[in-house]
This record gives C-alpha cells, structure tokens and sequence, in this order.
C-alpha cells in the first residue's frame, strides 16, 4: 500500500508537471513574439518588448518558475532513496538507467530528427521559416552535427540526473568500503539535522544560492545549463537540492519539526519573490551593483523558502488517493517528455499575436495536454513502454 505521505508528493509532482505546460507555451508565445533570434533573452528583454496583458502573464509564470526545477530535483532525490530502500542498489541502477537513461538517449538523437524535419517543411510553412533559419546558424555556430548533439535541449534535466545517480552509486559502494566515510556522513548527517530542527536551512540554502547564481542568476530565470559539459556551480546549485532529497527521505519522523508554518512561509517567499521583481526591473538596464545584489540575495531566499514550503504543503497534505491524479501521476514522466515537441509543433502553426495572447496561450496548452495524454493513453499505458516512461 502508498504511504499516505507520498500521495501529498504525488499530488506534488503532478501539479508541478501540468503547470509546465502553460508556462513553456507563454515563454515561447512570448519569445516569438519578441521577435529576439537565437539566444534565450532575459526577463527584462521580453517584458519590454510585449504588450501589458502578455507581459504581466508572462511575469506571473515566472513566480512559477521560481521553485520549479529545485523542487522537481527535490523530488527526485527523496524518490531515488525510496527506489534504493525498495529495490537494493543493483535493481536501482537498472531501474534507473532504463528510466533516465533510455529516454535520454531517445529525446537527445530525436532533437537531431526534429530538426531535419523543420528543415524539411520550412517550404510548405512560413511559421517555420524562421526556425527553420535558427536551426542553421545553430549548426554553424555549434560546428556541425556533433556540436548540435552537445545541446541537450529540454532533457538536461534527465541528463543531471545521469550523473547524480551514477555520483549516488559511487558514494554508497565507497560508503560499504571505507568506514571513515561513514563516520563522516553520520556526524554531516548529526549536524544538519540540527540546522533543520532550529529552522536554519532556509537562510542556508539561500546563502549556498548566492554564492552558486552569482553570476547567472540575474537573467530573471532560475538558470539551466543544457550543455553536455554543464556549468560546475549550476551542477553543484542542482546536485545540493537532489542529495537534499535523499537526505530528507531518512528524516521523515522530524518533518513535522523541519516544516513548520509551510503555508505560512510560502506565502512569505511570494513576497520575497515581489521584492526581487521591483530590485530587478530596478537594475535591469543600470549598473547599481548594489541593487542587483540586493536582488540576488531575495531571488535565493525565495527560492529557497518556497522550495521547502511546498515539500512541507504537501507532506503535511492529508488528502486521499484519487483516480484521476493518480492516472496523471502514472502519465507526468511522459508529459514531461513531450510537452515541448508538441508545444512547439502547435506553435508552427500559430502566427503569434498579440491582442490574442491569452487565448492563444490557453488554445496551445490545452491541446498539448490532450494530445499528450491521448498519445500517453495508447501508446505508453498497455505497452512496454509503460515500465520506461510510466509511473
């Protein structure tokens, strides 16, 4: 039987997939519109160039986008030592490398396809002209085939957690193999139990953040690096949020210690979030240092704040098991897997407007969310690809 716990992380999971896909159809509409060509702008950059009704959106799903991926590594630590628990360490590396590793491999040649295939329909579709120019200066600039197959693209999410999961195995043959290496994490393990107990992981992981985002956290984004040679501090920012996961999963007798007021300090975190979009906008075309430091400092304390809130909202959750969350729980892996191919096939076919942003942005996400859970429906559930791409 599921712990009644892990419902709440279900629900968790589930929630933060679905919103993906309004929020990647709004960023895309937006950079469209924009006009911007092949690098990805900032915040600032999009917002000034759209109209008010696209730009407030916009700004709303970047509130959004805030926890986003450190909640989704989250997850995926505190799921990976309950894999680890349930299955021994053999059956999870193979668990693991089917699961992570064969969709990798999948998605990252099918970006190779998908651009011939843009390439190849860029004549019969003026929307995918521009793309279509994109992709060859991509090619150049990247050198070639191989250097397109060093951008991972949407899947450098499962690309991290490639090298998490291998660093993980590592760790825990060393661990059998070397007592001092476990004495080591208990008293890691002793010390951070008491950072949680006196509520000092918030400030902590923001303190960590800023010293890990200085350099790339001021775009307005949490940062992503998509590079088969990702950036060290990011690989670090990302890594300390999945062993924080793996962590938490042996501490789930405290949590009602570790996760008080979650409600309370989510909310905190929303006006942490505010304060930064105004030092932000604030700085955005100046050099005030200062401010811009002072923006750094409440982006990570948000995050930070908002990250461990929705755990404990979720944990602390009591709701029952539900048909309909738990079929779209079984189908997140796979909406997560192909949102962006069919975001981006509908948008082929959508010259972008702006007096029609909303309803564009709500006709794109709806038809993604039905197209994928019908492909999910008959092609993944009553087949193989069930144990790959299933829940």
């Amino acid at each position: 039987m599921v712990q009644p716990r892990l419902i709440g992380l279900d629900y968790l999971r589930v929630f933060l997939v679905l919103l993906g896909i309004p929020f990647h159809t709004v960023l895309f509409l937006a950079w469209r519109l924009s006009d911007f060509t092949l690098a990805l702008p900032s915040l600032a950059q999009l917002t000034a160039t759209l109209p008010y009704p696209a730009a407030s959106l916009l700004v709303g799903f970047f509130s959004f986008y805030l926890y986003w991926m450190p909640v989704f590594f989250l997850l995926a630590g505190f799921f990976a030592h309950f894999a680890y628990q349930q299955r021994g360490m053999k059956a999870f590396a193979l668990n693991r490398l089917r699961r992570i590793g064969g969709p990798l491999l999948f998605c990252t040649l099918w970006l190779v396809l998908f651009g011939w295939l843009i390439d190849g329909l860029s004549c019969y579709f003026s929307s995918l002209a521009k793309v279509a120019t994109l992709l060859h200066e991509a090619y150049r600039q990247e050198g070639g085939l191989l250097g397109l197959l060093n951008h991972l693209g949407s899947v450098w999410f499962l690309y991290d957690l490639v090298i998490f999961y291998g660093l993980t195995l590592a760790l825990l043959s060393l661990q059998r193999c070397f007592s001092l290496l476990q004495r080591g994490w208990q008293f890691f393990d002793h010390s951070l139990t008491r950072l949680f107990i006196k509520q000092w992981h918030y400030g902590l992981f923001a303190l960590l953040g800023v010293f890990l985002m200085a350099k790339s956290v001021w775009l307005g984004y949490t940062p992503l690096d998509a590079s088969v040679k990702p950036d060290g501090c990011l690989l670090i920012f990302y890594g300390v949020w999945y062993a924080m996961g793996w962590w938490l999963w042996k501490h789930q007798g405290q949590f009602k210690r570790f996760f008080k007021h979650s409600w309370k300090m989510f909310f905190i975190a929303m006006l942490l979030y505010s304060a930064f979009l105004g030092c932000y906008y604030a700085a955005a075309n100046t050099e005030q240092r200062y401010v811009k430091g002072i923006g750094l400092v409440l982006d990570q304390l948000a995050l930070s704040v908002s990250v461990f809130a929705l755990f404990g909202i979720a944990w602390h959750s009591t709701m029952l098991q539900h048909t309909v969350v738990r079929y779209l729980s079984g189908a997140s892996y796979w909406l997560y897997l192909t949102q962006i191919a069919f975001i981006t096939a509908f948008m082929a076919l959508t010259t972008p407007s702006a007096a029609q942003f909303y309803q564009q942005s709500l006709q794109i996400s709806v038809a993604t969310l039905c197209l994928s859970l019908l492909s999910y429906q008959f092609i993944v559930r009553s087949t193989w690809l069930n144990r790959v791409v299933g829940g």
